[in-house]
């Protein structure tokens, strides 16, 4: 009956509050909330639990939250590989750079960001590649609003002077990089190159080893991590050498596409017994 999820946690605390404060009170850990949405709802339960004063404070921990949604190294990796294998939208490539493993690879903090998002609006990037990988997808081969057109049209933009209008191989600069912006410009480059790269590469399917190379190279490729990312990178490299060993004893004999190999990694890593 409570108008929003909010709500009905605030209420919950409310009635939990009241039964600890009642006769017989039980100890928190005899208490299991069940929810039917526990990825919308997790987040809102931290804010409904976690900022209260402390005598309103109830000790209480979130279980059952898939590893491909806690762990950062892994959220990454399955990311990654799932841009390489799409139309390589604005929007998603963006996302992606602003997950905090893999913009630090690039050395790309809150201020690069804000610049690239502009760039990319700038310089009329939408999707795609190149006019390339608009074939593949059976669209004519045109370059137009493609990073790779956009990226042309914002090297232009920094090896002109801002005053110059003229086409250029029928291209406008844009974006104006100067100075040290020019740093994550060439940041942004090199980023979209290696998701390029990894889109060749994981178009075919491929062998149990050559998935387990694949995959430990977008870690290596894109992932920087620190502090407790270090355990979760831990965490997922054990879970693509267990996915590896899984193919081997399985006696696989032909290849297999990504689709297939980013479920199974995804499965793998959300398997509760883990």
């Amino acid at each position: 009956v409570c108008h929003s999820l909010t709500r009905e946690l605030e209420v919950l605390q409310d009635q939990l509050l009241a039964l600890f404060a009642g006769e017989d009170p039980p100890r928190p850990s005899d208490i299991l909330v069940v929810t039917p949405d526990l990825e919308a709802a997790a987040p809102l339960i931290d804010a409904v639990f976690a900022n209260v004063p402390k005598a309103r404070a109830i000790a209480y921990t979130i279980t059952g939250r898939p590893v491909s949604a806690l762990n950062p190294v892994a959220q990454a990796l399955l990311s990654v590989l799932a841009v390489a294998t799409s139309r390589f939208p604005a929007s998603a490539v963006f996302e992606l750079l602003q997950q905090p493993v893999i913009a630090r690879t690039f050395a790309i903090g809150n201020a690069e960001q804000e610049a690239i998002h502009a760039w990319i609006g700038a310089s009329g990037i939408r999707w795609g590649i190149d006019g390339r990988h608009r074939a593949e997808l059976g669209l004519p081969e045109t370059g137009r609003h493609s990073f790779e057109d956009g990226l042309d049209r914002l090297y232009l933009g920094y090896a002109r002077p801002a005053a110059a209008t003229m086409p250029v191989n029928e291209r406008l600069a844009a974006g104006n990089a100067e100075g040290s912006a020019a740093l994550a410009l060439g940041s942004f480059r090199e980023f979209v190159r290696r998701l390029a790269r990894l889109h060749a590469d994981i178009a075919k399917a491929k062998s149990p080893d050559d998935w387990r190379q694949t995959l430990f190279g977008v870690l290596d490729g894109f992932v920087a991590s620190t502090g407790d990312e270090i355990d979760a990178e831990r965490e997922t490299a054990a879970a693509i050498r267990e996915l590896h060993a899984n193919m081997m004893h399985g006696g696989l004999s032909e290849p297999l596409s990504v689709e297939v190999v980013r479920t199974a990694l995804t499965a793998l890593l959300d398997d509760p017994t883990r």
